[in-house]
């Protein structure tokens, strides 16, 4: 038996494979970004997932995640993984290595991520060889559910989206200016919070205003962020992620418009991740 997991700032996918039957066990957990999560509620959410599991049958792990860039933030999701699954193997990945082997499987492409917040990378059919500038929630994500958010609540508080969907958004969320900044200046997890609008979004999103803002918001990811990876535009350009998959039909729009070639659109990258494995067992 081996379990993968695919984890972003809101949710993780987790997926039970065994190699011999091919069976497989699907099951949802909180997302767990080193960012936002010590090993301590790392560990408590692993003993909360699998309290009744048995652990000595899985030889393998394989973590995948937002976050996961650096030695010390991998070592935060390895000791939570470890304190309960002592006998395991743990390996920890970034996101964008487990979106790059999902999507572009073993040939040459842009992987990007589109969900709570926004990554891509340059893959060559076996491992990542360029990543694009990761500025987080603060300064990038362009394209994800965190920078729709952002652009949303600009327009809406400076008054400068049409007044019916100012009315309708006051009406919805009755949301003060002061609740708002506390929101996303004193409480912790942001980027879900500004994240958490992108369902208005898709809600409203054939009203022509919130149409361009999507529009906007896909065109910046594809300029600033899968542009520097494929000048020449060559490459197709394969998406994962939650807004990536609801959104499809206007970033395959954006797509056309700027000459990219579009790949894949998935959704989530958690089936594909453990073909990847089953086949490389």
């Amino acid at each position: 038996m081996i379990l993968i997991a695919d984890s972003g700032s809101t949710k993780t996918d987790w997926i039970l494979l065994d190699l011999e039957s091919s069976q497989r066990t699907n099951f949802v957990g909180k997302g767990l970004n080193p960012y936002y999560s010590d090993t301590l509620t790392i560990s408590n959410e692993i003993n909360r997932l699998f309290e009744n599991a048995e652990t000595g049958i899985i030889s393998n792990i394989y973590f995948y995640g937002a976050g996961c860039s650096t030695v010390d933030n991998k070592q935060v999701i390895s000791k939570g993984l470890k304190s309960f699954f002592k006998d395991s193997s743990v390996e920890v990945f970034h996101d964008m290595e487990g979106a790059a082997r999902a999507l572009c499987k073993t040939s040459e492409g842009i992987a990007c991520i589109l969900g709570t917040g926004s990554n891509a990378a340059k893959y060559n059919g076996k491992h990542i060889e360029q990543s694009a500038v990761s500025l987080g929630y603060l300064l990038g994500d362009e394209g994800s559910g965190n920078h729709l958010g952002k652009k949303l609540l600009h327009a809406i508080y400076l008054n400068t989206a049409p007044k019916e969907l100012i009315q309708d958004f006051e009406k919805t969320f009755n949301l003060s200016v002061e609740n708002l900044l506390k929101e996303i200046y004193q409480k912790p997890s942001p980027s879900r919070f500004l994240a958490s609008f992108a369902k208005y979004i898709r809600k409203n999103k054939d009203i022509p205003f919130i149409k361009e803002l999507i529009k906007s918001s896909f065109e910046d990811f594809l300029i600033l962020v899968a542009l520097p990876l494929n000048k020449d535009k060559k490459l197709p350009v394969h998406f994962t992620g939650s807004i990536a998959w609801f959104f499809k039909d206007e970033l395959a729009y954006i797509a056309d418009k700027l000459g990219f070639i579009l790949g894949n659109i998935s959704q989530k990258p958690i089936d594909d991740l453990a073909d990847y494995h089953f086949n490389s067992k």
